[in-house]
């Protein structure tokens, strides 16, 4: 399969006359300023979630236990209803030879 689209591997900064070295590191500055303050933003929102987090996580694992549990317990039940095997099964008189 064929693409029809052309990438190009260079894409240049800036066209040639257009800027100047002055105004496009002015511009670089500008927006690694802004990329660090929003990236400490989200950093201090993470480390405030995290503190209530592990409580949820610990009752959302023992919910997901306590469901795989049940879901155990319902499976051996029918399995043994339909293979008849345990409480499920019938009593038959076994003959006895003497």
């Amino acid at each position: 399969m064929e693409s029809k689209a052309q990438v190009s591997d260079e894409i240049p900064t800036a066209l040639p006359g257009s800027e100047d070295d002055n105004a496009r590191e002015k511009l670089l500055l500008e927006t690694t300023a802004t990329e660090s303050d929003v990236n400490s933003d989200e950093d201090e929102a993470d480390l405030a979630g995290e503190t209530v987090k592990p409580k949820k996580r610990r009752w959302q694992v023992m919910r997901t236990f306590a469901g795989f549990a049940v879901f155990v317990i319902v499976l051996v039940f029918a399995i043994s209803w339909f293979f008849r095997i345990g409480w499920f099964a019938e009593s038959k008189a076994q003959p006895v030879s003497r």
